[in-house]
Order: structure tokens, then C-alpha cells, then sequence
């Protein structure tokens, strides 16, 4: 499946032309026409914008993978993953706390 094959599909999907949902993101009809006809993909920060319109992963659009639509996890979500149903929010404070801690040095290292 190409990339427009896939362009096409989540467009059908979300009853929206290529052509508008090339718009949308700032391309032009010229784009999509080029895809379908050489059977290019756009540059990464165009399928980027692509994906996040249609709320797929660029892995998918890409070919890469067949998931197509994002996990929405919630910070509830993990909380009962790591500490079950008795969490506190004591503990996921403390999770919490510790993140931003690792996120801090992690910036400092490696200069995020």
C-alpha cells in the first residue's frame, strides 16, 4: 500500500477530498496528484501534519505499521497499570515527581 493508498483511505474514512485534506495542511492539489501518479511520499514534516489531522501514527502512514489510529492513554490509565486498583495519589505524585526528575538531568546530558 502506498502512501497515497493510504492518504486516499483515511480521507474516505473522514468523508473529506485528498484535495481538501491537502489544503488543510497547507499543500496543494498538485501534491496529491504527484503521490498518486509516482507513487512518491511527501517530505516528513508534511506526512507529520498529515498524521496528526487524520490522528495516526506517521508509522502508518508511512507503510511502517498497521495500527493505524493512536493508544489515547491517560495518566489514570497508568496509574492503574503500575499500582493496580489500591494506587493513592500519594504514589502517582511520587511518579510524577520522579519523571520530571529524570526529564531534568536527561536535558541536561544529552542537551534536550
Amino acid at each position: 500500500m502506498t502512501f497515497y493508498d493510504r492518504f486516499a483511505e483515511l480521507c474516505r474514512d473522514n468523508n473529506i477530498s485528498p484535495s481538501s485534506a491537502a489544503m488543510a495542511v497547507g499543500l496543494n492539489r498538485s501534491s496529491v496528484t504527484r503521490w498518486k501518479q509516482k507513487g512518491t511520499s511527501p517530505r516528513q514534516e508534511t506526512v507529520v501534519k498529515i498524521a496528526n489531522m487524520f490522528d495516526v501514527t506517521v508509522e502508518y502512514m508511512m507503510g511502517l505499521e498497521n495500527l493505524k489510529y493512536r493508544p489515547h492513554v491517560t495518566s489514570a490509565d497508568v496509574k492503574l497499570y503500575l499500582f493496580g486498583p489500591r494506587a493513592s495519589d500519594k504514589m502517582w505524585k511520587e511518579v510524577l515527581k520522579f519523571v520530571e526528575k529524570l526529564k531534568a538531568e536527561r536535558g541536561s546530558d544529552d542537551g534536550m
